[in-house]
């Protein structure tokens, strides 16, 4: 049908998705996801956390922020994570982007 094959890539009958949302991911980690991408053609959208604390990265970390950029030029979609390791209500986040943009 037409609705399929607009929302399945290149007109194929099945698609697959990889999305990843990491905790405590490290960089090397991109660095073999992105081999992957390149020997496989193997790509998806990673999750990545918007600021850190001391378990995990966060975007803050320009290492953190270099290696996702190579991750998305292998072809990764770049998302986010979660705003916080905390529980924030929509005005919280609203006011952290602010005071961080």
């Amino acid at each position: 049908d037409s609705l399929h094959k607009t929302i399945v890539p290149d007109g194929k009958d099945f698609a697959f998705s990889l999305h990843i949302h990491a905790d405590k991911a490290d960089i090397q980690h991109f660095e073999a996801m992105a081999e992957l991408s390149e020997q496989y053609g193997l790509k998806g959208t990673y999750d990545a956390w918007w600021r850190g604390n001391s378990q995990q990265y966060g975007m803050e970390s320009p290492e953190y922020v270099a290696a996702l950029h190579g991750l998305q030029d292998s072809g990764w979609d770049i998302g986010i994570h979660a705003g916080s390791i905390n529980a924030l209500t929509r005005e919280q986040v609203i006011g952290k982007e602010a005071s961080h943009g």
